[in-house]
């Protein structure tokens, strides 16, 4: 580990603008159950700081589906 915790706002905005660009993510993004989970939980931000998880996610449909069931499950969470 290399000692931080803060997470990295900047490059995780980044990586939310280049998914952006797909309407699958965008139908997620704009979705009112999941719209708060790319802001306030930390699970979803860490997934979306890392560039590779955030590439695997653009060219594999198996990591777009895992991506979703884990939305889906801080939603569940949340809603409890």
């Amino acid at each position: 580990m290399d000692g931080r915790t803060a997470l990295d706002t900047k490059k995780i905005d980044n990586n939310i603008k280049k998914l952006r660009m797909y309407p699958w993510f965008n139908e997620l993004y704009d979705h009112k159950e999941h719209h708060r989970s790319f802001f306030a939980n930390i699970k979803v931000r860490k997934y979306l700081e890392s560039s590779l998880r955030v590439s695997r996610l653009l060219n594999n449909e198996r990591e777009q589906k895992r991506f979703i069931r884990m939305l889906e499950e801080v939603a569940q969470v949340r809603n409890k």
